[in-house]
């Protein structure tokens, strides 16, 4: 993630970090399972310029919360702290 790469999680019932604060399709691919022998239709069918949007976003999600200890505890308490302020509301 370090450099750009997309990832590409092939799991039913994923539960992705951060999910309240990082916007996950926008940085990676999700695939059902299910879906596994079409991947590479999937990864083709990403136009250019999505594919370096979701590189851009995948730099800035690592270097914003997965780069560093202190990332990771800021994005947990970010997490949180949305997921509360969620909560109170409804």
């Amino acid at each position: 993630m370090s450099c750009g790469t997309i990832p590409v999680v092939m799991a039913d019932g994923w539960i992705w970090p951060f999910k309240s604060v990082i916007d996950w399709k926008n940085v990676a691919v999700n695939l059902p399972e299910a879906m596994a022998n079409q991947t590479d239709q999937v990864l083709r069918s990403i136009t250019p310029e999505k594919r370096c949007e979701m590189r851009r976003n995948v730099v800035d999600v690592y270097r914003k919360y997965i780069s560093s200890g202190l990332g990771v505890i800021a994005g947990l308490v970010e997490n949180m702290e949305h997921e509360a302020t969620a909560a109170l509301r409804s």
